[in-house]
């Protein structure tokens, strides 16, 4: 009961910040809105494609559709069933298909993204926990991320070769495979230590895309 004699309304659900939460906070709801909205867009902008050159595409797509899938994604897509996770990969099918003008059954691989400089769904989501990780690392991140993340050095010292640049994965953190603080130090342990050395954001960014994006 609030204050002025109201009750208090349920909801599985909730808008915050642009992203919708759900009583599990598995991304879900979020995602289906997203999937919708994209779906509707791409739509649009298929009813425009003769009029269109292939840069003009791309850019729109760009600038109207790739927004919506970037949008805070490292803290929803982890937890999604892979039912929609698949979802997602139709739409950034779609948008080659779109780019490129193929049939709408031209089977979509990596070599079109890539001649698109663009990494899958799945990558791409990487990227962006990386830069959050990278952000932690070089203690330009606040507290509420730092505080989930422990160098391994600082569990053991242990001389081993991670031990500078790696985090180290609880048991606590691992009971909970798709959290970010699992799924981001896991992508960042990965990494090759050139990249994890970098302290430059700039050329993090550069050196990570590039790593991403090899063959």
């Amino acid at each position: 009961i609030k204050c002025d004699g109201t009750a208090l309304k349920r909801v599985e659900s909730v808008q915050y910040l642009g992203v919708r939460l759900d009583c599990n906070m598995s991304g879900e709801p979020h995602a289906r809105e997203l999937i919708a909205k994209c779906n509707s867009r791409i739509s649009f902008l298929f009813r425009y494609s003769s009029m269109l050159d292939i840069n003009t595409r791309k850019i729109l797509c760009t600038a109207l559709v790739q927004p919506l899938l970037d949008y805070c994604c490292s803290s929803w897509y982890s937890g999604l069933s892979r039912t929609l996770q698949e979802r997602l990969n139709v739409i950034q099918r779609r948008m080659v298909r779109f780019i490129f003008s193929y049939d709408l059954r031209h089977h979509v691989d990596s070599r079109d993204l890539r001649r698109l400089s663009w990494m899958n769904i799945p990558e791409r989501v990487g990227y962006f926990k990386l830069l959050h990780v990278f952000k932690i690392r070089n203690n330009l991140a606040p507290d509420y991320l730092s505080n989930r993340f422990t160098l391994v050095e600082q569990t053991h010292q242990h001389n081993t070769r991670g031990r500078i640049f790696n985090f180290s994965i609880s048991s606590s953190i691992s009971d909970s495979l798709a959290t970010f603080s699992y799924t981001a130090a896991i992508l960042w342990n990965a990494l090759p230590t050139s990249i994890k050395e970098i302290t430059s954001l700039s050329v993090f960014r550069k050196r990570l895309r590039s790593h991403l994006l090899q063959p």
